[in-house]
């Protein structure tokens, strides 16, 4: 089930946080491939859209709707 978190290639790169080695080499693939850079930067935003207050509260408002009907 997506829950809407970072998904590493996507939308972030994700790390070891124990290893400075495997930051360094996500650092130098954003570094050399611009595209790839773009389309997370691109896919980050848009996933952070989904999560805005007006959003998260009209989701709960749905799901209240629900329980009633």
């Amino acid at each position: 089930m997506d829950r809407g978190g970072p998904q590493n290639g996507e939308n972030a790169l994700l790390f070891d946080e124990d290893s400075p080695k495997d930051l360094a080499e996500k650092i130098e693939l954003i570094k050399n491939n611009p595209e790839l850079a773009d389309r997370i930067a691109k896919n980050a935003k848009q996933q952070s859209a989904k999560h805005t207050y007006q959003e998260r509260a009209k989701r709960l408002l749905e799901y209240l709707n629900q329980l009633t009907t």
